[in-house]
């Protein structure tokens, strides 16, 4: 159940990224794992190597934002000075931020 769960999101995102009109561009192992030491390093958040797809769908979405054309590109660009101000925008398009279902906390 699990892996069905893993393949429909990883298969969600991919086709949410293609709907947005973004090609599909998929991320080297060696790239991702640069990108997950950078992030752990930076931020403390860690993905394991089950959260490829997220990493790549979203990073992927950051780099176009960008017109830039790889992840290489974006890699560089984030480890820049010039870059610093995105890592703030990478780190909210990574994460997946907690909602509640009820806004009070007596209704709980």
């Amino acid at each position: 159940m699990a892996l069905e769960l893993h393949k429909s999101t990883t298969s969600s995102l991919v086709n949410e990224a293609f709907d947005r009109g973004m090609p599909h561009i998929e991320m080297s192992d060696s790239i991702y794992k640069q990108y997950r030491d950078f992030i752990y390093t930076k931020s403390g958040i860690y993905f394991n190597d089950t959260k490829k797809y997220l990493l790549e769908a979203r990073i992927s979405q950051r780099f176009t934002k960008h017109n830039l054309t790889n992840y290489e590109e974006y890699f560089s660009l984030i480890r820049s000075t010039s870059g610093a101000s995105e890592l703030p925008i990478l780190y909210e398009s990574i994460t997946i931020n907690e909602t509640y279902f009820f806004p009070q906390s007596t209704a709980i």
